[in-house]
């Protein structure tokens, strides 16, 4: 454990010296420490746009405190800390590369974590994420026994690469995933070019000629993977309207309240049913020469939004589930208690004597969720567990695998549409 009970430190270069922060309540089985530094003293301003963006991400999270009394001060001369004794500990270094500032930097630190990381470096406490603005070589600017990596690129500004950042701090719990409801003869090349740019930019993405196994119960299927996501995104384009499997997709949206981004086709009219400020129409002029496909600049842009929407949908899905939880409780007359974490300590009624954590997930869990709770909450005959996630499992096979995952773990898989059953019994 880091001192003062921190679960995650983050240190990025300002024109001073480098500033470190630190946060307690974020469901992590073990502490991480978070580096960014540039490779060059013209790269910090770009670490440090990134370091901010990702502190004012994570102070968001319900339930995450940040310390306000660093064992450092809070400010060093270099890419130093005590986590860095910490055995236990993550570290990941976010390498910052490309010459991208944008103010002076003649009285900015000198990058430092070239001291700690090089050495450690296949240790698998310490990571590293390159990351470098689009249309800079990898060759030369990152070091050599780096290039084997996947490198993080950014568009418009450094702060676009925070999704993978987050995702590679093992914070995200593999949650980027969203799902391309399109018509197939009108948007295919379209549906295509955004799948390969999301896939690139770390989500997991939906899309039926990719996604959907040979000889499975396509409907099934369908509905457990728009339940396994938290945004969808809508081509809209003439054969929409007509399409069965396009009018079932957003009647499940609408069901199970998924995040929704409508990108519409030149001259298409937006749905009446999607809020404007979730749509982008498109114009002959945002496409390239075959008509097909987004420009370059239009593409980055999408997928900037994408990013954007996704982040509200997840963070809106999330928490509905807690307020909906502690309304069932109250209506129950039954005591709980809210946990650093987000998650809910509630003793039993029905088992003197054993006490129960709730806790929430976006979606359907999976093992890491199984892991992550059992570990971080020390679940066993005494103290049982319930995952909470907001849609049913529609697949038999995926309740067998949550069932047998539960008998082992002393955690129960319980869908939205049994919140009240749960706040009742538990």
């Amino acid at each position: 454990m880091l001192q003062l009970g921190l679960e995650l430190i983050v240190q990025y270069p300002t024109p001073a010296a480098y500033r470190c922060r630190g946060f307690r309540g974020i469901s992590v089985p073990e502490g991480i420490f978070i580096a960014l530094d540039g490779q060059t003293v013209q790269d910090q301003p770009a670490a440090q746009q990134i370091g901010e963006a990702f502190c004012a991400e994570i102070v968001r999270w319900k339930g995450v405190v940040e310390e306000s009394r660093m064992p450092c001060s809070g400010q060093l001369r270099g890419v130093d800390c005590h986590a860095l004794k910490v055995d236990s500990c993550r570290k990941l270094l976010v390498a910052v590369m490309g010459n991208n500032a944008s103010t002076s930097t003649s009285t900015w630190p000198a990058p430092s974590a070239a001291r700690h990381w090089p050495a450690k470096v296949p240790d698998d406490k310490y990571e590293v994420l390159p990351v470098l603005p689009t249309g800079v070589p990898v060759d030369p600017t990152v070091p050599s026994n780096w290039r084997h990596l996947n490198i993080g690129f950014w568009h418009r500004t450094p702060a676009d690469v925070l999704p993978s950042v987050i995702q590679r701090a093992g914070l995200s719990q593999g949650e980027n995933r969203v799902f391309i409801s399109y018509c197939r003869k009108d948007t295919s090349d379209l549906a295509e070019q955004l799948f390969i740019e999301l896939t690139k930019a770390g989500f997991d993405v939906f899309l039926d000629r990719f996604s959907v196994p040979i000889g499975v119960d396509f409907q099934n299927q369908l509905q457990q993977d728009l339940s396994d996501k938290a945004m969808v995104i809508l081509l809209n384009s003439p054969g929409v309207k007509h399409s069965r499997w396009v009018t079932e997709e957003i009647a499940t949206v609408k069901r199970y309240r998924l995040g929704l981004y409508e990108l519409c086709v030149p001259d298409m009219p937006g749905r009446l049913d999607v809020d404007a400020d979730f749509r982008r129409k498109l114009a002959a002029a945002d496409l390239d020469s075959s008509g097909k496909e987004l420009t370059a600049s239009m593409l980055a842009n999408v997928v900037g939004e994408i990013k954007l929407h996704h982040a509200s949908a997840l963070h809106r899905r999330r928490y509905e589930l807690s307020d909906n939880f502690a309304k069932a409780l109250s209506d129950a007359g039954h005591g709980g208690s809210p946990m650093g974490d987000g998650s809910f300590l509630v003793p039993s009624r029905t088992k003197p004597g054993t006490e129960c954590v709730v806790a929430f997930t976006p979606r359907p869990p999976a093992l890491g969720n199984f892991c992550n709770f059992h570990i971080r909450h020390g679940l066993g005959s005494h103290r049982l567990g319930y995952l909470l996630s907001p849609a049913p499992n529609f697949l038999a096979s995926r309740q067998a695998e949550l069932a047998w995952l539960g008998s082992l773990s002393y955690i129960s898989h319980v869908d939205e549409t049994q919140l009240s059953t749960l706040a009742q019994i538990i």
